[in-house]
């Protein structure tokens, strides 16, 4: 018995701790233009545009929390480099953009022959644009300026045409649920 009391003594302080979970902020509306253009540098240091990668009829846009740290992040983009394919066959490009430095994003795109574009958004402008900065992450500390994990489905002129988020930030949408949300609007 006392030993369950000093149990519920110790769980009930760490929750108390903990921050509240924040609602989980859903980015720009579908059917928006997009609000950011991607004028951003990708791992290789040269300046992209969203005009410049979008493919025939758009573009899936990942915003990943970093490719150096996040190990959920990693395992997405890896699974992203194998099935990619499906979703370019579909007409749309693959564009990742996080707020890590352009010197990780080339150290990832090396390792492991990542295949598409690593945007570093270092000063999280696009992250702000579109709605889905992590205001839970305290100013100073690394993890200040991270996106919530999201994919943004956008078509060649640059309108939303779905987004994908997933509670918390271990899941992520599946490559199927995205193909899902391409097949519905071809």
């Amino acid at each position: 018995m006392r030993i369950l009391l000093v149990f519920s003594v110790i769980f009930l302080s760490v929750g108390l701790l903990l921050p509240a979970k924040a609602t989980m902020n859903y980015g720009v509306d579908t059917g928006t233009k997009i609000p950011h253009n991607l004028n951003l540098l990708d791992h290789n240091g040269d300046s992209r545009r969203f005009e410049d990668l979008s493919g025939e009829y758009g573009a899936v846009l990942f915003f990943v929390r970093s490719v150096d740290w996040c190990p959920f992040c990693q395992q997405q983009l890896l699974e992203i480099a194998q099935r990619g394919g499906e979703i370019e066959a579909k007409g749309y490009s693959l564009i990742m953009i996080s707020y890590d430095s352009v010197d990780k994003l080339k150290r990832f795109q090396e390792q492991y022959s990542f295949p598409y574009p690593l945007l570093s958004d270092t000063e999280s402008a696009a992250i702000q644009a579109f709605d889905i900065f992590n205001t839970d992450m305290k100013e100073g500390t690394k993890y200040f300026g991270i996106p919530h994990p999201a994919v943004f489905i956008i078509s060649r002129n640059g309108v939303i045409e779905g987004k994908l988020f997933e509670e918390g930030y271990k899941a992520r949408p599946q490559i199927e649920q995205i193909l899902e949300v391409i097949a519905a609007k071809q």
